[in-house]
């Protein structure tokens, strides 16, 4: 796709991972798959969690995928934990972990902030952050939910709930 069909991009979709990279890394990966479709991908995340994946953004982009990244300041000084600590896996003790989780939670707001300005037609959001099926309601746009679980997993799941209740 040349950049004069990503301009005419009709539809454009904002990813909203969680902080672990068992969670935002494969998000990444059903982005591109948005983006190689031709939707137009803003991917939101902290600047140490897009670490892993920023570099490919250029190169995906020179191949005609539109993906742009964008990033959430996250509060580590608020909740007291060292510059850099930005997800889950980087967490080196439960305490740490309650302080991801808590600067988790206060990126709520400036996230439906970015959001909001963005208009997006989408939002494709990790399971764990349940407030932007509000946020998607009030905008009036769909929400779509990725899971992190493996599908043979939420199957067995969902086989195993309806044994039971049929027993």
């Amino acid at each position: 796709m040349d950049s004069n069909a990503r301009k005419k991009s009709s539809l454009t979709a904002y990813f909203i991972p969680y902080l672990t990279p068992s969670h935002y890394l494969p998000l990444f990966q059903i982005a591109k798959l948005f983006a190689s479709r031709g939707v137009h991908v803003i991917f939101l995340t902290t600047y140490h969690n897009s670490l892993s994946f920023r570099d490919s953004i250029p190169s995906l982009n020179q191949l005609g995928l539109h993906i742009d990244l964008e990033y959430v300041d996250f509060p580590s000084k608020e909740v007291g934990l060292p510059e850099g600590i930005e997800s889950f896996s980087a967490a080196t003790n439960t305490d740490m972990a309650g302080r991801v989780l808590q600067a988790f939670f206060m990126l709520q707001a400036p996230i439906e902030a970015m959001v909001r300005a963005a208009k997006p037609d989408c939002i494709v959001a990790d399971t764990h952050c349940f407030w932007t099926t509000a946020l998607a309601e009030d905008l009036g746009i769909p929400r779509l939910v990725h899971h992190g679980q493996a599908a043979f997993s939420l199957a067995a799941i969902d086989a195993f709930d309806r044994y039971v209740s049929n027993s």
